[in-house]
């Protein structure tokens, strides 16, 4: 079963689609389906739902796409990158339908949904995309994708050419369509007005939280322990809460219910990691990762192999490697320890299944332990 999810996933990913025979963006593609999908849902809702006019609704459609571009162009003009953060773009164009409906005077909530169901919809087609072009992928995993060279050119990093990548995009996907869906179905069957808002803000904000625990792509801003979309998503469930305390919202015991099981976990996460003999969401941080596989990168270049060579990561994990033949076949050598003495068997057991997810697939391997240093023999 594994097996057939990591060679489906395999064929699926590419950086470029033929369309009328000339290769285009895979991600360019998937970004203007979402924009003709999120165009259609929204004049569907509308026509379904009377509280909902089709013009407004085209013109919350056409607010959000220029507020998209906006926040693109001035996200690279600040810095000096092409960087699209969902989270970024959901606040900016929440913040323009707002500005839209305030303008028209009309009733707030019903447009709000629909402006929640669009974006769903829209992050649907954009996580397809990111797993397309190999952004916004997860950590090192035995069930996921592996991207090849020709990723590299649309941005991908090159030390992770090869190492199956949890596929993060796919989950999120998946979540973004059953909270479209979902949302969706709570427009057309007339439920309370800010009901649907309020179950994908709730739903995306405790789903997303749990996926970045899976995502492995670097350049992402963290504070004490949390990624910058973890914050986030921590802020919007309590939003939701203020405003159904505050009666701005429509009530759900279900709401209460949800923030107390997102701030649980939030709180199951933290102790895990004050209570864990190792740090291992240090050692398994994103940037960590990337140190690692570019440290093993380094060392396995063919300039290297004849020479001792040790690379030494930003906690201090040295990593030295040599290649040597056996009856067997080739055996790749790798050294592991600590830059400030012997490392505890906790860290290297972590070090080392990185280390065998990161190097390509070996028929087997052995961990000998001599003098706090850990050797690792892939036997290939």
């Amino acid at each position: 079963m594994i097996a057939a999810v990591n060679h489906a996933l395999d064929g699926f990913v590419r950086p470029e689609v033929t369309i009328l025979g000339a290769p285009r963006s895979a991600f360019q593609v998937c970004g203007f389906a979402g924009w003709i999908a999120t165009a259609l849902v929204a004049l569907a809702l509308a026509a379904v739902d009377p509280a909902l006019e089709p013009w407004i609704a085209g013109l919350l459609v056409l607010a959000g796409s220029v507020t998209f571009l906006a926040v693109a162009v001035i996200t690279k003009a600040i810095t000096g990158t092409a960087r699209l953060v969902f989270y970024h773009h959901a606040i900016a164009i929440g913040a323009a339908a707002t500005g839209v409906i305030v303008a028209l005077d009309v009733r707030p909530l019903p447009y709000l949904d629909l402006s929640a169901v669009a974006l769903a919809t829209f992050l649907m087609f954009g996580r397809v995309g990111c797993l397309m072009a190999g952004c916004c992928h997860g950590k090192p995993a035995h069930v996921g994708v592996r991207y090849r060279d020709e990723h590299v050119a649309a941005g991908f990093a090159h030390v992770l050419v090869g190492v199956r990548l949890f596929p993060s995009q796919a989950l999120e996907a998946v979540l973004a369509f059953g909270l479209a869906a979902a949302g969706a179905t709570e427009i057309a069957t007339g439920a309370a007005p800010g009901s649907a808002c309020t179950l994908i803000v709730l739903g995306y904000a405790g789903g997303r939280f749990l996926i970045e625990l899976t995502r492995g792509d670097q350049f992402r801003p963290f504070f004490a322990g949390f990624s910058e979309a973890q914050w986030i998503s921590l802020a919007a469930t309590a939003a939701v809460i203020a405003g159904d305390l505050t009666e701005m919202l429509p009530h759900a015991r279900w709401h209460a219910a949800f923030a107390a099981a997102h701030g649980f976990a939030a709180c199951f996460v933290l102790a895990w990691r004050f209570l864990g003999h190792a740090p291992r969401h240090r050692l398994m941080h994103p940037g960590h990762i990337y140190d690692v596989a570019l440290a093993l990168d380094t060392l396995a270049a063919p300039g290297n192999r004849a020479a001792v060579v040790v690379a030494t990561t930003s906690l201090g994990v040295r990593l030295s490697c040599s290649h040597h033949a056996a009856p067997t076949g080739a055996v790749e050598h790798v050294a592991i320890s600590h830059r400030d003495g012997p490392m505890p068997e906790e860290f290297a057991r972590i070090i080392t299944d990185l280390v065998r997810l990161l190097r390509p697939p070996a028929a087997r391997h052995e961990i000998i332990t001599r003098d706090g240093i850990f050797h690792m023999l892939l036997h290939r």
